[in-house]
């Protein structure tokens, strides 16, 4: 793939990018929601960043595994990498944790960081810091020297692994060559299971890119690439990938659907009336000519062969996966109570016909500029692999900030919208005479809340605060039927201020009024008004590029609010709320099995 030039409108983020005379003061933070004042009930420095696992805070810090109690921020233990490598978290349950080393080495005159072991997985005790033995999914994939574990998934007594083999890569896709995936039972490091495949082709690729965290949005293809549900493990490895269906158990592929956005609605006429799902809306039969004896409907039969061959090739350019997949339980198997337990790893209730649903959203591009200019739809899958409904989104969505709730699926979409999707029904069959389902997904609701007054970053109107700027991310929590994200960077509100805020934007779904909250942290020293990428006058000045400090990752746990800042050197720190004492809170609650364990699915 061929880059073309790639135009760079901010420097490195959270760098060097302000004065050095402001120094924030962690201790001074308060979160004002709804009138209230919150202190933090902990501080605790992560490092390069930070992770809740249970009653812990894993802090990764290039070489070193630092664990922190989240009640107090005391250590715990901590643990080095042995040959000094850096260790990137790939997964955390409550007992273990999964890294892979990386390493820097020099190519060409430029360092390049490679993974240090390909095919191991290393493993930490979260209870004393103990390394235990690797798990190993073996040698390069097709003797490709690339090799990188991209996705881990635990399950009771069960791990997930997927290998990638990667090519060529420009700012916003990768190429996979070869992908591996593996199933590690209980506490075995040798694979019980595992599938190699080749890539199914190139992800298509605008080739340019623009460095900013605001506008233009570029659909980014952020995949749920293991997705365990009921039995069935859900595979897509890539972008332009088949999406796999596999028994846990076995390691059987149960089914596999390639090119899925070729699938389209079509509609049959006299005298069926009826709606259908097909490969670029025509059924098979109507591509096959054998037995034809009508030279006309030969013709006729070729002539759409020939459409839909051009068709399919030009999807294969337009369009690419971008979310998901995301597989829920069905409301009749969550209504029959069918879950896997936690505590015994068996299943419990009555196991239904229709046991599963798969949601997988597409992005297809118009004309020259890609994730550019892409409109969206979402793919409803059955429990046998086939696509039986679609639905075009009003706008594109986030792909991995989804949320599995009451049997349906919450997408974060651009702009603050999010949309739920639920499993809709289907007709099975081509019948006779009218009727028959549309073929439509079931969008149980859209909402776009209203705008957060404080974003400014893509507005044309003057920021009410003397200095304001950037996200340097974009996170979002959910919490129940609350979701918290983040409206814009921060801002200090007048020049002799001490005191910066970073908001924060609440929504209790589907509502589509906003309320917002704030971070508040005093400073000391005298903020400057920056010298590059900036607009506006002396009162009223909008930084694209974020300063001093900004949030960088919100989690919600069953008693927390952990909100992550970062400062302008790169070194973070976990501030964790009570979430009890935040009003509008929810808690999605698990339902319970004869087993007195936690139940229910994990993305």
């Amino acid at each position: 793939m061929n880059c073309h030039i790639l135009l760079a409108l901010m420097l490195p983020l959270l760098h060097g990018i302000a004065g050095a005379a402001v120094i924030p003061d962690l201790s001074s933070a308060t979160l004002e929601a709804d009138g209230k004042m919150l202190k933090p009930a902990c501080v605790v420095p992560v490092g390069r960043g930070g992770k809740l696992v249970d009653e812990l805070v894993v802090a990764i810090q290039n070489d070193r595994i630092v664990a922190m109690q989240a009640t107090d921020g005391v250590k715990k233990w901590t643990a080095r990498s042995k040959g000094g490598q850096d260790l990137p978290l790939l997964a955390a349950e409550r007992q273990v944790l999964f890294l892979q080393q990386w390493e820097k080495r020099s190519i060409k005159g430029r360092e390049r960081y490679h993974v240090a072991t390909p095919g191991e997985i290393q493993r930490v005790s979260t209870i004393d810091g103990r390394w235990l033995r690797p798990l190993t999914t073996g040698t390069p994939l097709f003797g490709g020297k690339a090799q990188q574990t991209v996705a881990v998934v635990t399950l009771t007594n069960q791990v997930f692994v997927l290998d990638i083999d990667s090519g060529d890569s420009d700012l916003h896709e990768v190429q996979i060559k070869s992908y591996r995936v593996s199933c590690f039972m209980g506490d075995e490091t040798e694979p019980r299971w595992q599938k190699k495949y080749k890539s199914a082709g190139d992800v298509p690729s605008v080739g340019v890119g623009i460095l900013f965290q605001g506008d233009p949005l570029y659909a980014k293809s952020q995949l749920n690439r293991l997705s365990p549900v009921g039995d069935i493990l859900i595979v897509c490895a890539g972008a332009a990938e088949d999406i796999i269906a596999f028994d846990m158990a076995s390691g059987e592929e149960k089914w596999r659907l390639p090119a899925v956005w070729e699938f389209q609605r079509g509609f049959i006429g006299p005298s069926v009336w009826q709606h259908f799902i097909g490969r670029c809306g025509v059924r098979g039969y109507a591509l096959d000519e054998k037995g034809i004896v009508d030279e006309e409907y030969r013709k006729e039969v070729r002539g759409t062969r020939k459409r839909v061959e051009q068709e399919k090739s030009r999807l294969a350019q337009a369009c690419r996966i971008v979310g998901g997949p995301a597989a829920v339980l069905t409301p009749s198997a969550t209504q029959g109570r069918y879950y896997k337990c936690k505590n015994c790893g068996k299943y419990h209730g009555t196991k239904p016909s229709e046991q599963h649903r798969v949601f997988v959203a597409v992005s297809e591009a118009s004309g020259d500029y890609g994730g550019y200019l892409a409109d969206c739809r979402v793919y409803e899958i059955d429990e046998n692999g086939k696509p039986i409904a679609v639905i075009n989104m009003p706008r594109m969505v986030t792909g991995s900030q989804f949320y599995s709730r009451d049997g349906g699926v919450l997408w974060r979409c651009d702009e603050g919208a999010v949309a739920k999707l639920m499993p809709s029904r289907q007709s099975r069959g081509i019948g006779m005479g009218p009727g028959g389902s549309d073929c439509l997904a079931r969008l149980a609701w859209y909402t776009q809340p209203a705008a957060d007054p404080s974003r400014y970053d893509t507005m044309n109107e003057p920021s009410p605060h003397w200095l304001s700027w950037s996200k340097a991310s974009d996170p979002v929590a959910f919490d129940g039927d609350v979701m918290y994200r983040l409206p814009s960077g921060g801002y200090i509100h007048q020049a002799a201020d001490r005191e910066m805020v970073l908001p924060i934007s609440r929504c209790a779904l589907p509502a589509d009024t906003v309320e917002s909250i704030s971070l508040r942290i005093l400073f000391t020293g005298e903020a400057e008004k920056p010298s590059t990428n900036y607009r506006g006058s002396a009162d009223s000045i909008f930084s694209f590029r974020p300063l001093y400090m900004s949030i960088v990752d919100l989690a919600v746990t069953s008693g927390r609010l952990a909100v992550t800042v970062a400062s302008e050197d790169g070194e973070q720190t976990m501030l964790l709320f009570d979430r009890g004492s935040l009003p509008m809170s929810t808690t999605a609650v698990a339902p319970q099995d004869k087993c007195s364990g936690r139940v229910g699915v994990r993305r």
